[in-house]
């Protein structure tokens, strides 16, 4: 879940909507911004939720879940 919200709100309504579960992160665009490409394989399985990410971590957060996609 990408959003605007503040990091608690954020957090709060992942959980209620069922897609923060049990190890999942919450990460904001500024520390997410700081990941090495190891970081980015070791934890983005378990990344739930990122607040204001720059244009730049958007792309680049896409660029590592196409990979898992099964798009044809």
């Amino acid at each position: 879940m990408l959003t605007g919200d503040n990091i608690f709100t954020a957090q709060a309504i992942a959980e209620e909507c069922g897609i923060l579960v049990e190890r999942g992160m919450v990460v904001e665009g500024k520390d997410f911004r700081t990941w090495d490409e190891a970081r980015l394989r070791r934890d983005l399985e378990n990344l739930s939720v990122s607040k204001s990410l720059a244009a730049f971590s958007e792309c680049t957060l896409v660029e590592y879940i196409l990979p898992f996609l099964a798009i044809s």
